[in-house]
């Protein structure tokens, strides 16, 4: 039954996320969860503060980095409730990215 509410609950969270520009998988066996991010909507747009011309990533109801002077990038997490007896360690098996010519700079974040 526990783990029933649990796949509910995960399905309820991913069609919500899913709304957001980014999917989750989530999957797990005896010795290992797994959880995926795949970017589904997500834009680079052009912004002019006091005549510079930055550019940012637009993506919807993300948070935001802000440490001051940095560029200000999205980013995406997700919760899962682990066991309380196990052991766990976190490693990250793979990843894909796209590297973009950027026309002007990033916007840098106010802090």
């Amino acid at each position: 039954m526990k783990k029933i509410i649990w796949v509910i609950l995960f399905f309820t969270v991913t069609l919500a996320y899913a709304e957001k520009g980014f999917k989750t998988q989530y999957s797990e066996t005896d010795t290992s969860y797994q959880i995926d991010f795949v970017l589904t909507n997500w834009d680079l747009e052009v912004k002019n503060i006091d005549n510079v011309l930055y550019q940012y990533i637009s993506f919807s109801n993300s948070t935001k980095t802000n440490k001051k002077g940095w560029a200000e990038l999205p980013f995406i997490s997700a919760s899962i409730q682990l066991p309380a007896q196990k052991n766990v360690s976190l490693r990250i098996l793979s990843s894909e990215y796209i590297e973009v010519q950027l026309e002007y700079p990033l916007l840098p974040s106010r802090g």
